[in-house]
């Protein structure tokens, strides 16, 4: 099982499930980026980037949600 499930789980209050569906992202974001250096270019190396940049928009819009949160 994947170690931030946990975390989801857990989370009993908005703000703890947004931060944890941040750090999914962030794992994403990294695993895509990783995956990137080790093809050798190509299409496969920019379509790991670009699913890479989707989850670093996926993290922002969540960090974002949090503020909106911090607001109200």
């Amino acid at each position: 099982m994947l170690p931030v499930l946990d975390k989801f789980e857990r989370a009993d209050q908005l703000e703890e499930v947004l931060k944890a569906a941040m750090e999914s992202e962030l794992i994403a974001h990294e695993a895509y980026k990783l995956l990137a250096e080790k093809v050798n270019g190509g299409k496969l190396r920019e379509f790991y980037l670009k699913l890479a940049e989707v989850e670093r928009g996926h993290y922002e819009a969540l960090r974002k949600m949090i503020e909106g949160l911090r607001k109200n």
